[in-house]
């Protein structure tokens, strides 16, 4: 016959085996994840100033091409062009 102390403790070393079984994969899947993630991280470096740069060229491209185009409704009507970037208040 067993003593129930020792059969509670048994249980528990077994079940604590599992754990640090469980555990240690875990700290090996995580440790793969974070060489990705912070490799992944250098990639995007780049990223987000090349965006930044793009967004910022297209602004200054309308707003460019809206001041011509303001400028071409303010020529008399013979001086307008056919193609003009207010178009609606140049074919008026």
């Amino acid at each position: 016959m067993r003593c129930p102390q020792a059969e509670l403790t048994r249980k528990r070393l077994e079940r604590a085996g599992k754990l640090t079984s469980g555990l240690a994969s875990e700290g090996v899947r995580w440790a793969e994840t974070a060489d990705m993630l912070q490799k992944q991280t250098l990639l995007l470096v780049g990223g987000p100033p090349a965006v930044a740069a793009v967004a910022a060229a297209v602004a200054v491209s309308r707003a460019a091409t809206a001041a011509a185009g303001l400028g071409c409704c303010r020529e008399s009507p013979a001086q307008r062009s056919m193609v003009c970037a207010c178009a609606p208040c140049c074919t008026a």
